[in-house]
């Protein structure tokens, strides 16, 4: 019978420990040291991860808007990045970009610099031009 209770009281507690863990790609660390990363311009970071297609956004500014980067590639997708982690901390989004375009030339990712408040749902445009190939070893336009 302690048997029972023992593997009970294990099993409750292993279920526990899994319902509490942290998801995976969560807004802890920092992007990798290959990364094509902007310079701090007062409120957003950013950096593109060629390998993988990750964009990291990193929150600079403690004035409770949420730091956001805008993208487009070369080859038409586009979409949006947002931390709302809160100043001093990083985000990342995951993607996956064609490294080449339909012509076969390099596809390029394109993105810009944002602020958004939740509360008004308002943006606004803090820096922009950034631009590197999705291959690794395209040169960058930071």
């Amino acid at each position: 019978m302690r048997v029972r209770h023992l593997v009970a009281l294990i099993a409750s507690t292993l279920a526990l420990s899994v319902g509490f863990a942290a998801p995976a790609g969560a807004h802890t660390g920092a992007p990798p040291g290959d990364a094509v990363c902007t310079g701090d311009d007062n409120w957003v970071r950013s950096c593109f991860v060629q390998d993988t297609d990750n964009f990291w956004v990193r929150d600079t500014e403690t004035d409770g808007r949420s730091a956001v980067v805008f993208w487009s590639t070369r080859t038409g997708q586009s979409g949006s990045c947002r931390n709302a982690h809160g100043a001093g901390t990083w985000h990342m989004c995951a993607y996956d970009f064609p490294e080449f375009t339909s012509g076969g030339s390099p596809n390029r990712v394109y993105w810009d610099h944002y602020t958004y408040d939740a509360q008004t749902n308002d943006y606004n445009l803090v820096s922009s031009g950034y631009s590197t190939c999705t291959a690794k070893g395209c040169p960058a336009i930071i």
